[in-house]
């Protein structure tokens, strides 16, 4: 397994510090890929990729994007859920939108809508966590929750 792990900081200016953690390792199935993800609770964003390492074992590169703040925190998680035994940091920068919320009434319960602007675009969708509520209380589809907010 190939295990990533990025770190990230809020800066004034719409911009993240982001950290990079990186190891690999051969792959491991698919239940303990799971386990792992789900131990990065807290985390900005944790996903994975699959990868062929040398001599053709299968590999996943890790990632989760956190706080700088909380380095030390996802450095244990990263050794306690995964099987390498080292790792490497690197530190990058990104550029992110100004987010907020806007909560839309529904005959079926509330919405929120998430917007983000700047650098000439604004763009809008609705917060996927409340369209599912819906749908599963509901027993309609996903699609039939959207057109509720056109």
């Amino acid at each position: 397994m190939c295990v990533q792990l990025q770190l990230g900081c809020m800066v004034k200016d719409k911009r993240d510090r982001l950290g990079q953690i990186l190891t690999g390792a051969p792959g491991v199935g698919a239940v303990n890929q799971r386990k792992g993800v789900a131990s990065f609770a807290g985390a900005l964003d944790v996903y994975t990729i699959p990868i062929q390492m040398k001599k053709g074992r299968p590999g996943i590169i890790l990632t989760c994007l956190c706080p700088l703040s909380e380095k030390e925190k996802f450095t244990n998680l990263f050794f306690q859920h995964t099987t390498p035994r080292g790792i490497r940091y690197a530190v990058y920068e990104r550029v992110k939108l100004v987010s907020t919320f806007e909560t839309k009434e529904t005959p079926y319960g509330k919405i929120r809508i998430k917007k983000s602007s700047g650098y000439h675009v604004n763009h809008e969708k609705p917060e996927f966590e409340d369209l599912k509520a819906i749908a599963f209380k509901q027993g309609c589809s996903l699609k039939d929750v959207r057109n509720l907010l056109d």
